[in-house]
């Protein structure tokens, strides 16, 4: 992948780049994407994973210690080359929301999103965090679709943390856990 970004007709530089991350396979592979383009330009990775509260999007842990497992597992979420430098934040909130907010507040110059790949009924009822990203943010934002269909975790994501929410979940005990 080589990148040449222009707007307007004009080289754009890209410093930071920000990964949201619900912790999914899908989410991954915006990482992945995400990488690409922060060793091609030099860019700094901020990884973000929003907490909320209405639990539409993810799971509200229940206690400081869920929180801080939480944390630990978004920070072991990290570029597999040491060439590109990455950041973690955990922001509480409406996800949409605080993804937009952050990435205008810290001058993010792109957003890279995976996207879950919803259609009909299913986004309808859950909505699309990428959607109101793409319909709200300050900065560019480039969705990545699943390249297949996947269920569940996928295996490279056992190399970096388990899954929050699912502490006895296969990776663990691919790990001897």
């Amino acid at each position: 992948l080589t990148v040449a970004l222009r707007k307007g007709g004009v080289a754009m530089k890209l410093s930071k780049i920000m990964v949201p991350t619900d912790l999914s396979a899908h989410s991954y592979e915006g990482l992945q994407t995400a990488e690409i383009l922060a060793r091609q330009c030099g860019a700094e990775l901020v990884i973000v994973h929003v907490l909320d509260p209405s639990g539409q999007h993810g799971d509200w842990p229940t206690s400081e210690a869920a929180r801080d497992h939480i944390e630990q597992v978004v920070a072991a979420v990290n570029p597999a080359s040491p060439d590109v430098a990455a950041s973690h934040v955990v922001l509480e909130g409406e996800t949409a929301d605080e993804i937009v907010r952050y990435a205008r507040q810290q001058h993010i110059d792109l957003i890279v999103m995976g996207s879950h790949g919803r259609t009909g009924i299913p986004r309808v009822l859950t909505g699309s965090v990428t959607t109101r990203v793409l319909q709200h943010a300050s900065c560019a934002v480039l969705t990545v679709r699943p390249q297949i269909r996947l269920r569940g975790e996928i295996k490279a994501w056992a190399h970096r943390a388990p899954h929050p929410h699912e502490p006895h979940s296969p990776m663990s005990s691919e790990k001897g856990t």
